[in-house]
């Protein structure tokens, strides 16, 4: 008895450190498909149909004084990997120590001498959480098999081998359980297996198993940056036409020629341009200092100068860096409205947009706008990390956050549909890190 005991202490400690290392590698990952959880198990080998001392089918199921056999110390690890479609397959090893067997009619209780209880089984689970509709409670179900072993004792006594110290057999299992998630990683599961064993010396039984399930072992996602789409704005802080990072004054309107700071009272500035008029050329016209106080030249007079102008000899707007946008067709994904949508950028597994959305989404309003007549569909897509139902509720999420977005802002409701296809529609392979990033989307198409 000494040297099970021992056993079943460095066994409970060998799982303890596979629990840290677990919950370590949890902290480090978004999308997690490994899955582990460990716990305790209880063996009932009672209510299984057999003869006297054991009673029929699910007699006194929840009997946990008489009949559960429990061992006080951690006694079941499992390993799960999730596939798709809400299927995974997970390898279990559990241990226990068999001291109740059944009853008589005057024991309710009957016992046997600590016979040792090891296990081995894999089986394919199914997620019923789509249908409870619920981000906590997962249902599920399973079936496989595996081997489990008994020492032996009076009630399984293997004659065909007349004697072994452990006897095993093959099991075929069916498994009904629940899980409750505090939050994407770390939940607790409440299982039931019924093993019916292939030999007569080897009963049938019902393993109960109650655990801390973590799931951990996804990729990291890096967030897209706007460092290459951009350019970096630097501040004006008083708004005198000089930047911060020029401005000897940055909280005090003044004039280039004093380095930002207010000009001095024997000079004046007569346009307002910040250079005073001993040093502008154009003192009663603005001008930037870089310029000497005159105008640049504009040559299709679109307001924007042809230094700063793509497109100097046609008229454009600022957003298209003075060229004008191409006119939209219908279903034309490769259009300046489909590209510019490519640059709305979301928090990560959110719907709220990152700052520097707001200037895209601006944008494709006033497109948008250009075109009363027509009407156009959003489409959010996601890629293939994680979940397939997870994904679909989050592309629906991000596609109505672009849509309320439009409409508050002017554009017509009745301009507007909306359609969600999670990561049915990947334009990249998803195998690569830039093929994922490209299928993470939201996409505004002209239909008509």
């Amino acid at each position: 008895m000494k040297k099970i005991t021992n056993n079943i202490k460095e066994i409970s400690r060998l799982l303890a450190l596979i629990v840290l290392f677990a919950w370590t590698s949890t902290a480090q990952n978004e999308a997690n498909p490994w899955q582990i959880t460990i716990g305790v198990n209880a063996v009932d080998v009672y209510p299984v149909g057999e003869d006297s001392p054991q009673g029929s089918y699910f007699d006194e199921f929840f009997n946990l004084e008489d009949h559960w056999n429990i061992l006080p110390s951690v006694s079941t690890l499992s390993v799960g990997r999730y596939f798709k479609d809400n299927f995974s397959f997970a390898f279990t090893a559990s241990l226990n120590r068999i001291e109740k067997w059944g009853q008589t009619a005057t024991n309710p209780s009957l016992k046997v001498d600590d016979l040792m209880y090891y296990a081995l089984d894999g089986s394919v689970k199914y997620s019923l959480s789509n249908l409870v509709k619920s981000k906590r409670l997962e249902p599920f179900i399973g079936l496989g098999g595996g081997y489990t072993w008994i020492e032996e004792g009076p009630y399984n006594t293997n004659n065909a081998k007349k004697s072994s110290a452990n006897v095993g057999a093959g099991t075929l299992n069916g498994t009904l359980g629940l899980s409750y998630w505090f939050s994407d990683y770390i939940g607790l599961t409440y299982s039931t297996t019924y093993k019916h064993s292939f030999k007569d010396y080897l009963t049938k039984h019902f393993q109960h198993a109650l655990g801390l399930s973590i799931n951990f072992g996804g990729e990291v996602i890096e967030e897209e940056t706007v460092e290459d789409i951009l350019p970096t704005i630097i501040p004006d802080s008083d708004g005198d036409g000089i930047n911060d990072n020029l401005d000897r004054c940055p909280n005090v309107s003044g004039v280039a020629s004093n380095n930002g700071c207010p000009p001095k009272p024997v000079d004046v500035d007569s346009d307002g341009d910040g250079l005073l008029d001993s040093v502008d050329n154009c003192p009663k016209i603005k001008g930037p200092a870089s310029n000497k106080g005159c105008p640049l030249p504009d040559s299709d007079n679109d307001g924007i100068v042809d230094s700063a102008d793509r497109c100097p000899k046609v008229p454009g707007i600022p957003e298209n860096n003075g060229c004008p946008y191409k006119e939209v067709v219908v279903g034309d994904r490769g259009s300046d409205l489909n590209n510019l949508s490519k640059r709305i950028l979301f928090d990560t597994s959110k719907s709220s947009f990152k700052q520097e959305t707001y200037a895209v989404l601006g944008e494709i309003v006033k497109i948008i706008n250009q075109h009363p007549e027509a009407q156009f569909k959003l489409e959010g897509h996601t890629d293939s990390t994680g979940n397939s139902a997870m994904n679909m509720k989050l592309s629906e999420r991000r596609v109505k956050a672009v849509r309320d977005y439009l409409v508050n802002n002017g554009v017509p409701a009745s301009a507007l549909v909306t359609e969600a296809f999670g990561e049915s529609k990947p334009t990249a392979s998803n195998a690569t890190r830039e093929g994922r990033k490209q299928n993470r989307r939201v996409e505004v198409i002209r239909i008509k």
